[in-house]
């Protein structure tokens, strides 16, 4: 990705993103691009839509009108690439989710948008779970954080936990992406 200015990913013969590799990891357009760039790949959770959230079971619920409110302020930027031949924008994610007032959501967040604690905050988006492992990889340590059945990869600059020990993380709202049927939303 490091030698061109546009890149078209493709999965099984179809091409999934055309966007310059920036775009690619900052905007993944599906969530088949979103675990294919970027290492460690987007964490993705599935939820459940309801009343203005999105459930995630045992792991916790974000808001996910905070989320949309969070993006509306980012779309005034106009980024906007070619996902299977087709133009899209988070412009049209209000009226998506209105529409559906229940339903499956995927929501994707990075290793290094999340922050991690040992003391539960009192606001925001939070994610409780166990250290399952630690690696040290020189710039920053990769917390591996079990969180209701799957593995959550954080990036943090050093190591403050321990294996085994309670966590918690959280993220801003403008650091979350929300895919509908495996496309994103906003």
């Amino acid at each position: 990705m490091g030698m061109a200015d546009r890149v078209a990913v493709m999965n099984r013969g179809t091409v999934q993103q055309v966007a310059p590799p920036q775009e690619l990891y900052k905007h993944p357009r599906t969530v088949w691009v979103a675990r294919f760039i970027g290492s460690p790949p987007m964490n993705l959770f599935r939820g459940i839509r309801e009343n203005g959230s999105i459930d995630l079971g045992d792991a916790g619920s974000v808001d996910l009108e905070g989320v949309l409110a969070a993006h509306d302020a980012v779309d005034a930027l106009g980024a906007e690439d070619t996902v299977a031949g087709t133009e899209r924008s988070g412009s049209s994610a209000g009226g998506m989710l209105a529409t559906d007032v229940q339903g499956e959501l995927s929501l994707g967040i990075r290793p290094e948008d999340l922050t991690l604690s040992t003391t539960p905050p009192s606001t925001g988006n939070v994610l409780e779970g166990t250290v399952d492992t630690i690696e040290p990889l020189g710039e920053y340590v990769l917390v591996n954080v079990r969180v209701d059945d799957q593995i959550v990869n954080a990036k943090i600059p050093e190591p403050i936990v321990s294996r085994g020990e309670t966590v918690y993380l959280t993220f801003e709202n403008d650091d979350a992406y929300v895919y509908d049927d495996g496309e994103l939303v906003v």
